[in-house]
This record gives structure tokens, C-alpha cells and sequence, in this order.
């Protein structure tokens, strides 16, 4: 879990968002306990990519990670779809999810992003 301002993304908008999390039920649990009456929980960003091409790029990243091969990746799959997928329908089923296509190019893809907290500016 990655805690930043919005600054970080030369946007000039003031925020603060997390990334990677939450991951789990036990997460979302522990983070709701330690922040509730604290923040304003806006949205929640969700990066779409097939299967495929996300195992295409972790594979290509060329990071040397011991569990960048395929067992590893599909394990990874599972637990996803077992532990994280849940939560992520939880927050659609609230309103709270914005997808964008994680597939996209890597500068339309952070487009995109900001455009999410641009929209939540304008909705303040």
C-alpha cells in the first residue's frame, strides 16, 4: 500500500489516494476501523487488463523478480479473483468504482486517471 498526494501526479489537485489496496475483506475491515470519521472516501480506481496481457507484461518487465514466470502469475490470479475481485464488487455495488482500461497505453492510461480526480474536483 502506497499512500501519495494527487500532487504526485502534476496535476495540482489536492488529494490523497492509496494504491494496491485494499486487497483482501481483512483489509478493507482494518482500514474502515482506522479511518472511519477521518476521510471521505470519493472513489475507487480499478485498472482493467485481461488476463493475458497483464501475465504478457509482468512476464516482459524484465524486473528479475523470482515470481515472475507463469505458476507464480496464475497463483496471483486466483488469489485475485478469490480475495480482491470481491472487494472491488463491493465498491461497484456502493458507486464508488471508476474503470478505466489498464490495457491502454501507459500515457492513456494516466489520462485517464486524471481525469478521474479532475471529475472529482469539479464535484466538490
Amino acid at each position: 500500500y502506497l499512500r501519495r498526494r494527487s500532487s504526485d501526479l502534476s496535476s495540482g489537485i489536492n488529494a490523497e489516494y492509496g494504491d494496491g489496496f485494499p486487497r483482501n475483506e481483512d483489509n478493507v475491515t482494518g482500514w474502515e476501523e482506522q479511518m472511519k470519521g477521518k476521510v471521505n472516501l470519493k472513489f475507487v480506481l480499478f485498472y482493467e487488463c485481461e488476463e493475458e496481457e497483464c501475465l504478457r507484461r509482468a512476464l516482459s518487465r524484465g524486473q528479475g523478480r523470482a515470481d515472475d514466470n507463469v505458476d507464480s502469475f496464475r497463483k496471483r490470479i486466483q488469489t485475485y479473483l478469490s480475495s480482491t475481485l470481491p472487494i472491488v464488487n463491493r465498491y461497484k455495488g456502493e458507486g464508488l468504482l471508476r474503470c478505466i482500461n489498464g490495457a491502454d497505453s501507459p500515457d492513456n492510461v494516466f489520462i485517464a486517471t486524471q481525469k478521474c480526480f479532475e471529475l472529482d474536483q469539479r464535484e466538490l
